[in-house]
């Protein structure tokens, strides 16, 4: 996971696929993902909270998963999340670098 915050114009960050909800400030101009975290830090709980609400979210979303997730296998996701911290793209990274996607 790649966190995007201050790299606008950093070249490191031009492969990256963003996954996050839509951007359009600072510059910013990002299309909201389909897998995006529908939850948010603050409104809807703690860092750990939204994660952990977003996993049961894919859960009921199998067959959205099954067709978006294999297009994210091998490559560089991007989010707005610190570096280390709780991130719905850790979540992603992992099921796209899982052998299988099932719905």
């Amino acid at each position: 996971m790649v966190c995007l915050k201050g790299r606008r114009d950093d070249p490191e960050v031009k492969d990256v696929v963003y996954v996050g909800r839509p951007m359009y400030r600072g510059g910013w101009r990002l299309a909201g993902h389909l897998l995006a975290n529908p939850y948010t830090i603050g409104k809807h709980g703690t860092a750990e909270q939204v994660v952990e609400k977003y996993r049961k979210w894919i859960d009921a979303h199998q067959v959205l998963v099954a067709r978006e997730v294999p297009k994210l296998r091998g490559k560089r996701l991007g989010c707005w999340c610190p570096e280390g911290e709780p991130c719905h793209a850790v979540v992603l990274a992992e099921l796209a670098d899982a052998a299988e996607v099932t719905p």
